[in-house]
């Protein structure tokens, strides 16, 4: 989450790009095709049936885990609940999971 949030504040990309040398090697001859921005349209373009255009002109989205909710739904990870300062709202969730490893380090 936290390397997500950084590199896309940052406009740095660290994750693992899709790199396929056969695929690659057909396209190297389009290559004039590849303007500003026009990647990623012309990767959704590529498949036989186009991806639809709500998928293509999405906006970029962070990386997202369910630990939220698994603190709300499994007993083991609520351990948070004691403390007042880590019930209010707008808490992060990852101060409370800090907590909740803690505990079963201890158990």
């Amino acid at each position: 989450r936290d390397t997500d949030w950084a590199s896309m504040a940052h406009s740095v990309e660290v994750r693992v790009p899709l790199v396929d040398y056969a695929l690659s090697k057909r396209l190297m001859p389009a290559r004039e095709m590849f303007q500003s921005g026009a990647g990623k349209r012309l990767l959704g373009e590529a498949p036989k049936m186009a991806l639809p255009e709500k998928v293509i002109m999405r906006p970029k989205t962070g990386f997202t885990t369910p630990v939220p909710g698994w603190q709300q739904s499994l007993p083991q990870l609520q351990g948070w609940r004691r403390y007042p300062n880590l019930t209010r709202a707008n808490t992060p969730w990852a101060r409370r999971y800090a907590l909740a490893l803690l505990d079963l380090q201890r158990t």
